[in-house]
């Protein structure tokens, strides 16, 4: 990661695709407080030099801890437009990229929190549709 300071770079979203959910047969539960969910997420950065994109595909799992089972499972991949695109230095021998490490914690906070909303809106009708999901900070989960 790249520790420069990126004053004058723009980010917007150019798409954002649910490619997955999934809500899984468990056993019968009740949850047992506020502290019987985990979420586990993954994320997967990639790049199109020619649209000059970042992306991130962001997986979200949500277990059930008392009966250690996943509730359901969400795979959306967020799509961003960055200017100037060449902040992003690519090593194409290497297949590795450089990313400003302001840029990956501003995209993460947004698409933490854009994963957050689809996943309330998916969750409507189940046992967990009132269960208020975790506010996640990017500064929180990614190394410094």
């Amino acid at each position: 990661m790249i520790k420069d300071t990126i004053s004058k770079v723009q980010i917007k979203y150019s798409s954002i695709n649910v490619q997955k959910f999934a809500q899984f047969d468990v056993a019968d539960f009740t949850l047992n407080g506020e502290n019987d969910l985990e979420y586990v997420s993954d994320f997967q950065a990639h790049i199109n030099e020619e649209r000059q994109e970042f992306g991130v595909t962001s997986t979200v799992r949500v277990k059930i801890i008392s009966i250690d089972e996943i509730f359901c499972e969400l795979k959306v991949t967020s799509m961003f437009l960055v200017k100037p695109f060449d902040i992003i230095k690519i090593d194409k021998e290497r297949n590795k990229m450089d990313i400003p490490e302001n840029l990956i914690h501003e995209v993460t906070d947004i698409i933490m929190s854009t994963v957050r909303g689809i996943l309330h809106e998916r969750l409507r009708g189940t046992k967990l549709q009132n269960e208020v999901l975790p506010l996640i900070a990017a500064n929180k989960v990614l190394p410094t």
